[in-house]
């Protein structure tokens, strides 16, 4: 089973020259993502899974899949911790 990432409720959002900034409006929190880290953000609020998300990378930056999995799966790490994503079975 795999797991899907989803956009947590209370999530804004603003790209600004190819970054993401994040804001949790009930707290305030804010979280800044690179241009790498905004594609898979997109990806996600799109609907895609993580899957697609690596194979895109991969394909993009002609990197092992492997490696891309595991930088994908921990910024989704990240972000979750951080309350800016949830998950779903």
């Amino acid at each position: 089973m795999t797991t899907s990432y989803t956009v947590a409720p209370g999530v804004l959002t603003q790209e600004l020259d190819g970054e993401t900034i994040l804001l949790v409006a009930s707290t305030g929190t804010y979280f800044r993502l690179n241009p790498t880290g905004t594609q898979v953000w997109a990806a996600l609020a799109s609907g895609r899974g993580v899957d697609d998300v690596v194979t895109q990378l991969s394909a993009d930056g002609g990197a092992d899949p492997d490696v891309v999995r595991s930088d994908v799966l921990a910024l989704l790490d990240t972000l979750l911790a951080k309350g800016l994503v949830s998950t779903a079975p």
